[in-house]
């Protein structure tokens, strides 16, 4: 099931990442990787970002690029 699928106020483990290495990177510093815990808070209107809660930030992620990440529901 990719992140994009799950309903709001769910907490998922990322599984998987289907990502360009840069990318991997680049959400590894915000705390997103392979086996992180988040927590999906909302969805923005009109198919906006998915707004998820990583440690204690909010990060918002682009409909395209949490359709590519897999996760499973704790």
């Amino acid at each position: 099931m990719n992140l994009f699928e799950i309903k709001e106020k769910t907490t998922v483990q990322i599984t998987a990442m289907d990502l360009e290495n840069r990318e991997v990177m680049k959400l590894s510093q915000l705390g997103l990787r392979v086996g992180s815990q988040i927590v999906v808070e909302r969805f923005a209107p009109l198919g906006g970002p998915v707004l998820v809660m990583v440690e204690s930030r909010e990060i918002a992620l682009g409909k395209k690029l949490a359709s590519r990440i897999q996760v499973e529901k704790i």
